[in-house]
């Protein structure tokens, strides 16, 4: 890949990876404030969306503290995702910034292998969903692009 098609693919994957980014975090603050006030009992026990999952034995506040870890993971996926794509974004205007955006690119790469190999194991397992194996594939075709063009940047610099 050339120079200027490698600028162009981090550029554009960065700030998609930064909307995105902002957007996972908004959702989990989101959460993270909708599942304290479950776990705090604000709204008792009588929530007709949770009462499928009440009769299982776990009660609101329960809940509420589920939705709450699930909304701090999504705070921290969104957080590494906007920064992922911040870096991308500097390395492509800046050819010497690119090593933590290839760092990065290598770290997305193996998620997205292993991602691949979980589907892998649920498709084996009649578990996975066309959506999940469309997603993981996609992911890992990002993945793989965004490798080689913060390589082929990384290369030229070296020279």
């Amino acid at each position: 890949m050339n120079l200027e098609a490698s600028k162009k693919t981090l550029k554009v994957v960065g700030i998609i990876e930064i909307v995105l980014g902002v957007l996972v975090y908004l959702v989990g603050i989101l959460a993270a404030i909708g599942g304290s006030f479950i776990a705090m009992g604000v709204y008792g026990d009588n929530i007709p969306a949770l009462n499928a999952f009440v009769t299982q034995g776990l009660n609101a506040q329960q809940l509420g503290s589920f939705a709450t870890l699930g909304a701090v993971l999504f705070i921290l996926i969104g957080t590494i995702g906007t920064i992922e794509g911040v870096l991308y974004v500097r390395g492509a205007n800046n050819f010497a910034k690119i090593t933590p955006a290839w760092i990065f690119s290598i770290i997305g790469l193996v998620i997205s292998a292993y991602l691949i190999y979980v589907t892998a194991m649920s498709i084996v397992n009649h578990t996975a969903t066309i959506a999940t194996i469309i997603t993981n594939v996609l992911e890992i075709s990002i993945s793989i692009l965004v490798f080689i063009a913060a390589n082929s940047i990384r290369n030229a610099t070296k020279k």
